[in-house]
This record gives structure tokens, C-alpha cells and sequence, in this order.
């Protein structure tokens, strides 16, 4: 009995061998280059610079960088093992910013965004708890539109929600113009890692939190925006105009602040 046991095991351990074998070269195929982002790594160096694009002028507006929020000074004061007896808060933080994009044809873009996150948060310790206390009725929203010095016909906007996950939701978002819309969500996706033929194997990495970018169906594009590696994967055989507005669109992911501060 025992030897027969072991021997089921056995064969069930070959089995997922073979279709981990099989799944491997398949799941390995991608078309995406990656292209490291250099750059913001402090607020003093805001610019950035990866594949053939920079960024410049990046500037924020004084109230998103001042704005304190409305804040009861009594959460501070009353509190029983750090839990606040009374929170009541009504604010606001945004992130209005603005930069432009400069590309190997030397086609410079102008990108303006807005951020906003809108807190709706009731808490007692002596009343009903309020879901909203938990993150359920707070929400975030990104803003953004993509032109073209020069040609106001070519334009992109950008949409996005949830990007600060303040819901339990998808952190995801669309670029769109005329007829062409592109998703974008945060996912996980084995990405090539760096071209080196020497050691095919090693060109592969998990990227567990990057945005990725799709199309008619096909993921064209990806970005990570750890601060440690900010990184993005890309289609080599895009048209122009895609290319430079999901580039656009990775600068702002990669720019935009944590709006989240409770």
C-alpha cells in the first residue's frame, strides 16, 4: 500500500514537471524591450530619462505641494491606545503638475495632470463604525491630457482611478483619442529582465507591480514604478503615436505623488 502511494506521488510529480516544461517556453515569450528610467530620485531632480525620451520643466502648483487638509485637532488629543475617540475629517490633497516630453524625433509633447483624492472618513468609539472609516467611501482620480506642440488636433487624455488604492479595487486607468483606446491596470507579468544571448534564461524576471498597457487585446507595454526600479517594457514595432503617448503616460505614473496621507 505504502509503495503504491509512493509511487502515485511519483508519477503526479513527473506530470507537473512535463506541463511546467511545456507552459515555460510559452509563457517566456514577449516582445516588449526593457528600458530602465533614470531619474526622480529626489524632489531636486524631478526630470526624467529612459529609451530615446526626457522629460523637462516638470513643475508642480503651489497648492499641491502646501495643501494641509482639514484636520480635527481633537484626534491628536483624544486617543485610547493610539485609536482617536473622534475623527471627522473633510479634505482634500491633490497633485497638479505639469512637464513635457521630448523624443528621438525631437517631437516634444505637453502633458498637464491633475490628481485629486477626495477623504470622506467618519469614526466614534461610541456610535456605529462607519465603513467608510476603512477606505470605502474615500476616492482617488487622475486627470490628464496629452498634446503635441503645434498640432492641437493630436491629443490624448488620460483617465485613471483608484491609482492610491483607496478602495479595494483595480488600480487601473485608459488613454484615449478619437478612436484608439488603450488600458492600463496594475497586474503581475514575467517581463524580459536585459538582453543578453549569452544566458537566454536569466532575461526573465516577475515584475509583481507594474502597469500594464493594452491594446485590441495585447499587452504593448508595461511600466514599474518601484522606486528602486522603475522600469519600462515596450513594443519595438509600435507606430510613433503610440509610443509616445504610452511613454507620456508612464512619465505620469512614474511622477505623480502618493496623494494618500491619513
Amino acid at each position: 500500500m505504502r509503495m503504491m502511494k509512493l509511487l502515485i506521488v511519483v508519477l503526479f510529480q513527473a506530470a507537473c514537471m512535463n506541463t511546467a516544461g511545456q507552459m515555460a517556453p510559452e509563457i517566456l515569450k514577449t516582445d516588449l524591450e526593457p528600458h530602465t528610467i533614470y531619474g526622480r530620485r529626489h524632489p531636486f531632480k524631478p526630470n526624467l530619462s529612459f529609451a530615446e525620451y526626457n522629460t523637462s520643466k516638470v513643475r508642480r502648483t503651489i497648492g499641491s505641494l502646501l495643501l494641509p487638509g482639514t484636520i480635527n485637532p481633537l484626534n491628536s488629543i483624544l486617543r485610547v491606545e493610539g485609536i482617536p475617540l473622534l475623527r471627522k475629517e473633510r479634505y482634500r490633497n491633490k497633485d497638479v503638475f505639469k512637464f513635457y516630453l521630448v523624443g528621438k524625433s525631437n517631437i516634444k509633447l505637453e502633458v498637464e495632470c491633475k490628481a485629486l483624492l477626495k477623504v470622506r472618513e467618519k469614526f466614534t468609539l461610541l456610535r456605529k463604525q462607519d465603513s467608510s472609516f476603512w477606505g470605502n467611501a474615500n476616492t482617488d482620480f487622475l486627470m490628464a491630457s496629452i498634446k503635441s506642440l503645434g498640432e492641437t488636433a493630436s491629443k490624448w487624455s488620460v483617465i485613471a482611478s483608484n491609482l492610491n488604492a483607496t478602495n479595494d479595487e483595480p488600480q487601473k486607468g485608459k488613454l484615449i483619442s478619437d478612436s484608439v483606446e488603450i488600458s492600463f491596470e496594475l497586474t503581475s507579468l514575467l517581463l524580459k529582465d536585459a538582453n543578453n544571448p549569452n544566458q537566454p534564461e536569466k532575461n526573465f524576471i516577475t515584475a509583481s507591480r507594474v502597469y500594464a498597457f493594452t491594446y485590441n487585446g495585447k499587452v504593448i507595454a508595461a511600466v514599474s514604478v518601484k522606486v528602486n526600479s522603475r522600469k519600462l517594457w515596450i513594443h519595438n514595432d509600435l507606430n510613433a503615436n503610440l509610443r509616445d503617448a504610452i511613454a507620456a503616460t508612464a512619465a505620469i505614473l512614474t511622477i505623480r505623488r502618493d496623494l494618500y496621507r491619513l
